[in-house]
């Protein structure tokens, strides 16, 4: 949609939509939009100048229509008529075209052809090329192969000696494992045997524990019958004393009336 129908557009829907009022504001074809008045006298501005007042907008927006309706008519037949004869012109070109292209392809498979075979004669030369170099290194490297293959063997004799060596050692380490095996063995029944007689050891210590606790308490209730006595005793004490005293205070009374 083109900026002037889009305006024409947005006059048209203000005019059947806000008639009634004294202003309202459209798109414009700038940033801000434009305001319009809607009384009976006012003017305002579009592309080709000054258009009519507010009673003349749709009269205006109808001839506007079918101008633009007119114009597409007329432009759907110019492109139709342009369209056929470029069809045409274009089935002419595209038949020269795919007899130039037959005639080409033929030149250039030619062309093709003769390059191939110059770069496969070109090519057979250099792989005969490299496969003389190829060649004489891999003699020499069947020179240094065999020295190492040397060196390897005499490596490996080596090697293996020394896994003799560590097979001897490991027999020698099994036996010794075998052995601790056993004395872990016996460790472990004593141990089981000296842990019997801790356990036995550690009831009999509960057991005199016990009992020492119950002499403890007997003593401790002894001591106590001991206290309680010794208390008897003093209390008794004191009294002899005291009626020791009342006969000697009562015998000086009876001498002192004689």
């Amino acid at each position: 949609m083109s900026c002037d129908y889009s305006f024409i557009a947005d006059v048209q829907e203000l005019l059947e939509n806000a008639i009634h009022q004294r202003s309202q504001r459209i798109r414009g074809s700038g940033v801000h939009p434009a305001t319009i008045a809607t009384d009976d006298g006012s003017l305002f501005e579009k592309l080709s100048g000054m258009i009519p007042t507010l009673r003349d907008f749709r009269v205006f927006i109808l001839q506007w229509q079918v101008e633009m309706q007119q114009k597409n008519i007329d432009q759907e037949s110019d492109i139709s008529n342009l369209n056929l004869n470029q069809e045409n012109f274009r089935m002419a070109l595209d038949h020269a075209v795919h007899v130039s292209t037959e005639q080409q392809n033929q030149l250039q498979n030619l062309i093709t052809d003769r390059v191939n075979l110059q770069r496969r004669f070109e090519q057979a030369i250099d792989t005969a090329e490299q496969l003389n170099t190829i060649n004489v290194q891999h003699v020499s490297n069947n020179g240094l192969l065999q020295n190492e293959c040397a060196r390897l063997i005499g490596a490996n004799t080596q090697v293996t000696s020394r896994c003799d060596r560590l097979h001897q050692d490991n027999r020698r380490k099994d036996m010794q494992i075998v052995g601790l095996d056993k004395e872990n063995v016996q460790l472990s029944v004593e141990v089981a045997e000296k842990d019997t007689t801790i356990k036995q050891k550690d009831i009999t210590i509960k057991q005199k524990d016990t009992t020492i606790n119950q002499l403890s308490e007997e003593v401790s209730e002894k001591d106590t019958t001991i206290k309680q006595k010794d208390s008897t005793i003093n209390q008794l004490s004191e009294e002899v004393s005291e009626k020791r005293h009342f006969h000697k205070t009562e015998r000086f009374y009876h001498k002192s009336v004689e």
